[in-house]
């Protein structure tokens, strides 16, 4: 038994005796006498108790300590006792459950094992070889066979130049690259070796944020500065652009050849240009939804549009409302329908920082039901520019069928930026979306064509020579000019 079991049942007979003493001084009296004054001739004997609250204390408080004292004490050290026996128990069982390891002599050893043996150093008492004179006394390490001598014939002797090295990091991690298996990888399945698990085309986490992300209509990424919203949007634009679908990016602070390959409106903090490729957007939801409401049309059956706004935070000072109420309208009733989607990215989730309060004046509550939001979160790295870059994860907020809202983190891999990052002479970065792009016919007109095609026809050209001489007599600005209806379209 030991000490500490001991220890503790040596506290019930303490507790007991010291609790019944304090019971015991509770009954204790004090004799006082009295001796005889001239006011009293006889002497008086009086047994004085003590006093009520500290008798009550002595005797309660020396009850409790005397039985839980003493029952707490021999319950813990029988307690103490089992938990000892029961843990040699679990030891001697996890010593016993080892398996034994080949190390007992065998008849016939292999005198040149074959490549891919395994040699274990072997208590096996080896003939001691006679030592010569000048010669040093060396250890020869036994030879034992393999574990499983019938996987022999499953064994190869594999090159140099083909032997597994000790994985990377990035290997290890539960989540690889995909890239295209080699001819090397099959050829070594078919020997008969373990399959050696090859990089796939993407991670499995950007698959798993692939189908969240790409099945929404209506994304907000927001946050910090460096945290890597435009990334992320860029990330999901190439994504969208694999699937076929047309991505229009409108961005006022997008730097020269910035998405190269992608149409983008607004650089230069050009808003005029801006609010075109808004209302181009818009106008192909309603007509699409016009379209389906006259005749038996499936937006489906149609590419699918991605309108992605990029830091659009500072809109609601330069871009016109109506406008930015028109895009809010679409978001809001149309996307789903209309077969298109857009991703917007900005510093925050209030109205003022993507849309405006005078656009979204009243319908707060419907775009935060609507909008699935991403924060994405930043953290300092002097090695980058601004010296912030993504911490490597961020948080999916939308609210629940309550209107309660719930999150998610995920984890963001250092891969989820765009494509093929290029960086001019003096130093932009900018990325390479042409690959992505559906390849056109070569006998495809360009725009250019097709509009210097359209100017050369001679009813267009009457009706802009007749359109110019209307301006020039009624002295009209072009902007609050509309056509009467007999002119048709011009």
């Amino acid at each position: 038994m030991q000490l500490t079991t001991i220890a503790k049942l040596a506290i019930a007979p303490v507790s007991l005796i010291s609790g019944l003493g304090l019971l015991g001084a509770s009954f204790t009296t004090t004799q006082i006498t009295q001796t005889v004054t001239p006011y009293s001739s006889e002497q008086v004997i009086v047994n004085q108790p003590l006093a009520e609250p500290v008798k009550s204390l002595l005797m309660f408080g020396g009850s409790a300590i005397a039985v839980i004292g003493s029952v707490g004490g021999i319950f813990a050290g029988i307690e103490d006792h089992r938990r000892r026996i029961g843990i040699q128990q679990t030891n001697f069982t996890q010593a016993n459950s080892y398996p034994q390891l080949p190390f007992a002599p065998t008849p016939a050893l292999p005198l040149n094992p074959q490549p891919g043996q395994s040699l274990r150093r072997s208590p096996v008492q080896q003939p001691q070889q006679p030592v010569q004179p000048g010669q040093g006394f060396q250890r020869q390490p036994a030879q034992v066979p393999p574990r499983n001598p019938a996987n022999q014939q499953l064994q190869r002797q594999v090159p140099p130049n083909q032997q597994r090295q000790a994985p990377s990091p990035a290997e290890r991690l539960p989540i690889r690259y995909p890239k295209p298996s080699s001819s090397n990888s099959t050829a070594s399945n078919n020997s008969g070796n373990p399959p050696v698990p090859q990089p796939t085309e993407f991670l499995d986490v950007f698959d798993e944020i692939r189908k969240i992300l790409l099945n929404i209509p209506t994304l907000l990424i927001y946050g910090g500065m460096g945290s890597g919203k435009t990334s992320k949007g860029g990330w999901l634009a190439a994504e969208h652009l694999k699937l076929g679908h047309l991505v229009l990016l409108v961005n006022p602070l997008a730097q020269w050849k910035f998405f190269e390959g992608i149409k983008t409106y607004g650089k230069g903090e050009n808003f005029k240009d801006a609010a075109e490729g808004i209302m181009r957007f818009v106008k192909e939801a309603n007509r699409r939804l016009q379209l389906r409401g006259i005749s038996d049309y499936n937006p489906f059956s149609e590419q699918h549009w991605v309108l992605l706004c990029d830091e659009m935070t500072n809109w609601e000072a330069n871009m016109p409302t109506v406008v930015m109420a028109a895009l809010i309208e679409v978001c809001t009733q149309k996307l789903r329908q209309a077969n298109m989607s857009v991703i917007f990215t900005s510093h925050g989730k209030t109205l003022t920082c993507f849309g405006g309060r005078s656009a979204g004046n009243g319908k707060f509550d419907v775009l935060k039901r609507q909008f699935t939001m991403m924060r994405c979160i930043a953290k300092s790295d002097p090695n980058v520019e601004g010296g912030k870059t993504c911490a490597g994860y961020a948080h999916l907020e939308w609210l629940d069928d309550e209107d309660k809202e719930a999150t998610r983190k995920l984890t963001i891999p250092t891969g989820m930026v765009p494509p093929n990052k290029q960086v001019t002479p003096n130093g932009q970065t900018w990325y390479d979306f042409r690959p992505l792009l559906p390849a056109q016919p070569e006998s495809a007109e360009s725009d250019d064509d097709i509009i210097n095609k359209e100017l050369d026809d001679d009813e267009t050209q009457e009706k802009l020579s007749t359109f110019s001489e209307f301006i020039k007599e009624n002295d009209l600005r072009l902007e609050n000019f509309q056509p009467p209806d007999e002119w048709g379209d011009i």
